[in-house]
């Protein structure tokens, strides 16, 4: 192809001139009128390669001419600028009131409450500065309308008493909060401080007080603190008496922080043969052994296990769990940790969810270890997972689903595990922050006590406050003694410190589960400690009497004479023993119909189980203060001995009836002594004779039992209902003569002035009022 075709027919020459004024700077200066753009300048057919364009066709290049764009911008700028100030002179559509200042103020309230200290500063700046809210902001009416629906407070609380509320689970914060409420009181207060102190309306107060007859009438009248602990007992709240005589134990919680740690008291609990027996023997392997003290044989239900030179544990062991209720039921727990022991074989069992139960009660935190984890059987993480899904149902959520509540697998034969697990109990009691003033007089919490020959009364306590020393006179509920002797670990000490579990001697009481041993100054003080304690329990007995007159409440439930209070079921604990399994069933249901045929005490089974009477259930029944129950069994001759020396009843036998009898006997010991009316003697009307006076009606009457005398206290009683009752006959005659007393197989005639009521077959009973035992029935 020649040149002159490749440019469509037309030469170089004939396209240059057109590329010459284009390029002809000079030229466009001397245009007398700018182009509105650079299009205008250059021709169609000015360029190369356009001879096919048509000529009447406008040429438009594919760029935004970068000049022209900058002034299309401006304008549109000065466009939007004038249509918004047409705007803003337009009059606003109103709207609803919203108080800004109280949706601000509930908003920083609410934060502060969840991030703490965080937000201090802040809000101290946010109170201080107006608001600034922008209410075009607020466009959507449902958030306005909640966030209307807030309650302001009337002013920010600080943040660091601000706490978020605990949903879900259980955390050692809301463990340590549900405390029970204390208040202070001095020995006489106003209705006014007592309405303050328990948040009740004055009148209220007054209303509550006269049923006690306590005579107030005004919120200035005085009132004793005996009937403000009565009223405190209604509400959940407990009473301190400011009184030098009132001795309580030290707030621990209260303590400072710069005293010294004290070693953890923990309570090893759980099912029957889950391990809990081997565990502990082979902790004891660690500590002192057991051993014959002063004629003291060693049952060691709480020892020491040292960490260290400094640390230690304290492990108490609760045999059916009786000595740790009790403690509960005083509000005298000696435990800080509960061990909870769980098979990884067996998982959660009837002991273990009353253990849960207790441990929900208590409020105490506690660590899970699994046992037998060294069984060819036992996967040690499954079991782990396994029984930490089982505790879910019971709110307890431990470490492996992000709980607080720690769980490890342990072998108690090999000891696997255990070494950690020491070191999880002491951690869980540095966490607790457990301090004590180890120079401080001796506070102490009793978990059994037991009489031995030679030795007399030994009280076991772990010492959790101060120190006791031998010498030191102490009070455990209204008796005191002076300590004659400390054993630790089997041998006498002088001193025993804050953590340590000691036997004390030199007290002649047996003190129950739950009580606080204390020491004072001297004898003269426990004297005062001890009087003071005796009064107040006499003054509380008369003002629960009083108010329960004031409700009609005269306490009488019959012609027996028996209170309420003496109408209270007893509770008789059994450890049942048996040859078979079978002679375990029948004495099961013989217990149930005894139980279905008395009302005012029932048994219950603590344990049962087949062959010979051992050591174990002699402490078992020991430590519940039941009966041994034992059927074609015996009971070896040393053990005998100790349960003569440890106050031990038991009732055996082959005859299954005779061995109910004879449990029926042995359970009136358990009844309590009561003050009730016992017949004297007792006669009955054979006929009926009218008096001389024609006004009066003698009864002809035969003694049966006793000696009917005229001065005592007499009833009527027809078809076994008493229906009439009153002191001194107005005379007693045999044939013609008037006698003061009458014997049994006699007859006589009895004149009552004013009774005319008598028929044949009453009968006439004398009686006197006796403390004796309340029979079962």
């Amino acid at each position: 192809m020649n040149e002159a075709s490749q440019n469509g027919g037309k030469d170089a020459s004939s396209v240059l001139p057109s590329v010459t004024h284009l390029l002809d700077f000079d030229a466009l200066e001397n245009t007398s009128e700018p182009p509105e753009s650079s299009h205008q300048t250059i021709a169609p057919d000015s360029l190369p390669f356009t001879e096919n364009l048509e000529l009447g066709q406008e040429f438009q290049f594919n760029f935004e001419d970068p000049f022209q764009a900058e002034v299309d911008r401006m304008k549109k700028e000065e466009e939007e600028r004038k249509i918004a100030a047409v705007e803003a002179e337009k009059p606003r559509e109103a709207k609803p009131a919203v108080d800004y200042d109280a949706l601000r103020k509930s908003a920083h309230s609410k934060f502060d409450g969840l991030f703490g200290d965080t937000f201090k500063e802040a809000a101290k700046a946010i109170s201080e500065t107006p608001a600034k809210f922008d209410e075009t902001l607020v466009s959507n009416p449902k958030a306005v309308a909640a966030a209307q629906s807030v309650v302001a407070p009337e002013a920010v609380s600080d943040s660091s008493n601000s706490k978020p509320a605990a949903k879900g689970g259980k955390t050692r914060r809301a463990k340590k909060e549900a405390s029970q409420k204390t208040i202070a009181i001095e020995e006489e207060v106003t209705v006014q401080t007592v309405s303050k102190l328990l948040g009740l309306p004055v009148r209220e107060c007054i209303e509550r007080l006269s049923e006690m007859e306590e005579g107030v009438s005004s919120k200035d009248d005085l009132v004793s603190c005996d009937a403000v602990e009565l009223l405190a007992i209604d509400l959940d709240v407990a009473v301190r008496v400011k009184n030098q005589f009132n001795l309580q134990p030290t707030d621990m919680a209260a303590s400072p922080h710069d005293l010294p740690p004290r070693a953890p008291v923990v309570a090893v609990m759980g099912h029957v043969d889950h391990g809990k027996t081997t565990l502990l023997d082979y902790l004891r392997k660690s500590s002192v052994a057991a051993k014959e003290a002063g004629g003291i044989t060693q049952r060691i239900s709480a020892f020491n296990v040292s960490l260290s030179k400094d640390n230690k544990i304290t492990f108490i062991d609760t045999p059916g769990h009786a000595a740790f209720t009790a403690m509960r039921k005083r509000g005298a727990c000696a435990t800080d940790i509960v061990l909870l022991i769980i098979a990884a074989d067996d998982g959660i069992k009837e002991q273990t969810k009353e253990v849960l139960k207790l441990i929900e009660e208590t409020k105490l935190p506690m660590v899970v270890a699994v046992t037998k984890c060294g069984l060819k059987t036992v996967n040690k993480k499954e079991a782990i997972k396994r029984i930490s899904t089982q505790l879910l149902d019971y709110d307890v959520v431990t470490t492996p689903f992000g709980g607080d509540v720690n769980i490890i697998g342990i072998d108690s034969k090999t000891g696997e595990g255990i070494d950690d697990l020491k070191e999880l109990l002491y951690e869980e009691g540095v966490m607790k922050e457990i301090r004590a003033d180890p120079k401080a007089r001796g506070e102490g919490v009793v978990f059994e006590s037991n009489v031995s020959e030679g030795v007399g009364t030994t009280i076991n306590t772990i010492v959790r406050w101060g120190n006791f020393r031998v010498g030191s006179v102490c009070v455990v509920g209204e008796d005191y003694g002076r300590i004659k002797r400390v054993l630790c670990d089997g041998k006498s000490v002088k001193k025993a410190v804050a953590g340590d579990t000691v036997q004390i001697t030199g007290i002649s009481r047996r003190a129950d589960s739950g009580e606080w041993l204390l020491e004072v100054k001297n004898e003269a003080e426990a004297v005062e400690v001890v009087n003071y304690r005796k009064r107040r329990r006499e003054r509380l007995a008369a003002i629960q009497r009083k108010k329960a007159e004031a409700n009609g409440e005269t306490g009488e439930t019959g012609e027996t004479g028996e209170t309420e209070e003496e109408k209270k079921v007893v509770d008789i604990p059994l450890v049942v023993k048996a040859d078979e399994d079978g002679s375990l069933l029948a004495l099961r249901q013989e217990i149930a119909e005894l139980n279905a045929s008395i009302h005012n005490a029932q048994f219950h089974v603590v344990s049962a189980s087949m062959g010979q009477v051992s050591q174990s259930d002699v402490e078992t029944a020991r430590d519940c203060k039941g009966v041994l129950l034992g059927f074609n069994t015996k009971i070896p001759s040393k053990l005998q001995k100790a349960m003569r020396t440890m106050h031990v009843p038991s009732v055996t036998g082959t005859i299954i009836y005779s061995l109910f009898d004879s449990l029926k006997e042995e359970a009136e010991a358990f009844m309590p002594v009561v003050n009730m009316p016992v017949v004297s003697a007792s006669c009955v009307v054979k006929q009926t004779f009218v008096g001389s006076d024609k006004d009066s009606l003698i009864a002809g009457c035969e003694v049966k039992t006793g000696t009917m005398t005229r001065q005592a206290l007499y009833r009527i009683v027809r078809d076994n209902q008493v229906i009439f009752k009153g002191t001194g006959f107005s005379s007693i005659r045999h044939f013609k003569d008037e006698v003061e007393q009458i014997g049994a197989g006699k007859e006589c005639g009895i004149h009552i002035s004013g009774y005319t009521d008598f028929k044949e077959g009453d009968v006439i009973e004398t009686y006197e009022y006796k403390d004796v035992r309340q029979p079962l029935e």
